[in-house]
């Protein structure tokens, strides 16, 4: 019996323990998450700050953004792209909805719910992915519109990395459904971040509510499996208007359709 107990006492630790011990500090972290099959995941650190959250730089008013300063406590890192295709397999271990007309590794993933995208971060904190003391999650609104008008770095650019549209977004398509493009193509924002304006809606951790200025900036109640969340970017289909950084929209977290996400890493503290 006692050399059961000790069995079984050193398999805890085993397991409790030296996962720990594999996860690397942040300060040694190189931000890439290594994925299986040799997929990687590069983020980008976004270092706290102060913004105007929901100004426009087209001095117009807009359907649920409401101007007000916010102050990030926080640096946290976000996706330099959107999540695609080849890392949401190597993670999941199914091919995304997105991925049925097989349209290529590079594209985003699309057609996933809140829910479904909440569930690959939980993946990859289980898999302990994270340097020790951070998590993986969906970034706040907040988070979200700081990093895509380019954190501190910030030249104050209508959409994400420029006032032309042409330069950074895949936008206005006509037809139904058109075909989404690979990640990365367009210009990079200030911190290096891709397609942030167009191309596939994002969803955000937040719960939805049409008055901005009562967003939290880096705490959200986004954790309940159901109910609007945010949605951030605008899409391929979508005018210019609706791909600016300010941009607000929301949809049912059990809503299919032309979003996607992108990975978020904040400390597990707060």
């Amino acid at each position: 019996m006692f050399v059961s107990l000790a069995a079984v006492c050193l398999s805890v630790l085993f397991f409790t323990g030296c996962g720990e011990k594999e996860r690397i500090d942040e300060a040694t972290w190189n931000g890439i998450v290594e994925l299986p099959g040799g997929v990687t995941l590069p983020m980008v650190k976004v270092e706290a700050g102060t913004f105007e959250m929901s100004s426009s730089a087209d001095g117009k008013t807009y359907f649920a953004e409401v101007p007000h300063q916010v102050t990030l406590k926080h640096d946290f890192y976000i996706g330099q792209t959107e999540v695609t295709q080849a890392q949401w397999k190597a993670v999941m271990k199914y091919n995304a909805m997105s991925d049925q007309n097989n349209i290529g590794d590079d594209v985003p993933v699309f057609y996933e719910t809140w829910n479904e995208a909440m569930k690959f971060c939980e993946k990859l904190n289980a898999k302990g992915k994270a340097p020790r003391g951070w998590k993986f999650t969906l970034p706040t609104e907040t988070q979200w519109e700081f990093a895509a008008r380019g954190g501190n770095k910030s030249l104050g650019y209508i959409y994400s990395g420029s006032n032309d549209p042409d330069e950074v977004a895949w936008y206005g398509a006509k037809g139904h459904f058109p075909m989404i493009h690979p990640v990365g193509w367009k210009k990079a924002n200030e911190l290096g971040l891709y397609d942030m304006s167009g191309n596939v809606w994002e969803w955000c951790l937040d719960d939805w509510g049409e008055d901005s200025s009562k967003l939290q900036a880096e705490f959200s109640r986004g954790n309940d499996r159901g109910g609007e969340r945010a949605k951030r970017g605008g899409d391929l289909d979508n005018s210019a208007v609706y791909c600016r950084s300010a941009n607000r929209d929301h949809a049912d977290a059990a809503f299919m359709s032309d979003i996607g996400f992108r990975l978020a890493l904040v400390p597990e503290s707060y």
